[in-house]
């Protein structure tokens, strides 16, 4: 799963990095890859979907990413992206969240006179059909450099299947030792 996280962080990151608006990018189980622009980024996902959403922050400026599971679904952890310049110093300025007052940082910037990255995550979670979810960006201080790039990436999954609680089996199996003794006697 390591492996699989890492290469998403890796197209998210050169997505937020040679875009120049927001895009959506969905790999669904069958093969099938849908692209659209989207401004603001608002798009349906499945089971099985492998999705990339990239799209500019501006200083001092807000963004969303909002999903809406179309079946029910598993969502992985999402791993966040961001490239900026001014050796980060931008970058440092940006949180995100579920809420509509982000307050999570990125955890690691990797500092560069020309081009810096950073990375975060954001915890897994189920959906049910219809239900959606938003990850909401914001840029909390002016930048002298200008625009930076975000990106999120994760899989989806079918939920786990809902055991048989063990009790039901005993309840039957008695019931039906009950009648064979009734019927005995």
């Amino acid at each position: 799963m390591n492996k699989i996280l890492k290469a998403a962080f890796l197209a998210a990151t050169l997505a937020v990095g040679t875009s120049a608006s927001a895009a959506v990018v969905v790999f669904n189980a069958g093969g099938t890859i849908t692209t659209a622009p989207a401004t603001p980024i608002s798009t349906d996902i499945s089971s099985g979907d492998f999705v990339i959403a990239t799209e500019t922050l501006d200083p001092l400026g807000t963004n969303t990413f909002t999903f809406t599971a179309l079946n029910d679904l598993v969502v992985s952890t999402i791993a966040l992206a961001g490239v900026g310049t001014n050796t980060g110093a931008d970058l440092a300025q940006v949180r995100f969240g579920f809420t509509a007052t982000p307050a999570t940082p990125f955890s690691s910037i990797v500092p560069n006179p020309d081009t810096a990255s950073a990375t975060g995550i954001l915890p897994g979670f189920s959906l049910l059909a219809g239900d959606s979810f938003t990850i909401f960006w914001e840029s909390v201080a002016p930048s002298a450099s200008g625009t930076v790039g975000i990106a999120a990436s994760f899989f989806t999954t079918d939920p786990p299947p809902i055991p048989l609680p063990a009790a039901l089996p005993l309840l039957a199996g008695g019931i039906a030792l009950l009648g064979l003794v009734r019927r005995k006697a």
